[in-house]
């Protein structure tokens, strides 16, 4: 059985070896779809200075927006912060 098992990983392994032989990208493919699937819904996000000190940023998805201040690390509905 041991037999069985070290030639399936051998097996696994020459195939990895072929598939990521030409693989350009830093990332492997598993970890690459696994950060496309995360980065996807932040692009539908749209970001903007609010003030000249450039700590307050307008975020806005949709009909949504909200008022993020960097150097507080706060974050509020449009128009109602302090």
């Amino acid at each position: 059985m041991c037999e069985e098992l070290r030639c399936y990983l051998m097996r696994r392994m020459a195939k990895h070896v072929r598939l990521l032989g030409n693989y350009t990208s830093k990332l492997a493919p598993v970890q690459q779809k696994r950060l496309d699937k995360l980065i996807r819904p932040s692009n539908r996000r749209t970001v903007e200075w609010a003030c000249d000190a450039k700590v307050t940023f307008q975020v806005t998805r949709g009909t949504k927006t909200v008022a993020v201040d960097i150097s507080k690390l706060t974050m509020c509905a449009w128009g109602g912060c302090n």
